[in-house]
């Protein structure tokens, strides 16, 4: 029986807005390479307060990678792997 992975959603803590929009480039990159689709994408600051003042912040993003449409799939799935580094990828080996 075959299995086809349809999307995955990820949430990532980045500290700066210009991480976040490196991280947006990378994953846009990785997708066109893959032959993916970035489905939706989200960027939220976040802040930790101490007696009214801001002692930190940092951003969320959400995103959505789509790889198979559910009507009709074409890659099925083999294996998928997270690397904890700067991204994850999906190995295509049998």
């Amino acid at each position: 029986m075959l299995k086809y992975l349809i999307k995955s959603t990820n949430e990532i803590r980045v500290e700066t807005k210009d991480e976040a929009e490196a991280l947006h480039q990378q994953v846009n990159e990785e997708a066109v390479d893959n032959n993916w689709t970035l489905s939706s994408w989200s960027e939220t600051k976040k802040e930790k307060k101490s007696g009214g003042e801001i002692v930190e912040e940092w951003y969320i993003v959400k995103y959505t990678l789509t790889f198979n449409d559910a009507k009709d799939p074409e890659w099925p799935m083999r294996s998928i792997e997270y690397n904890i580094t700067d991204s994850f990828a999906m190995n295509e080996e049998e």
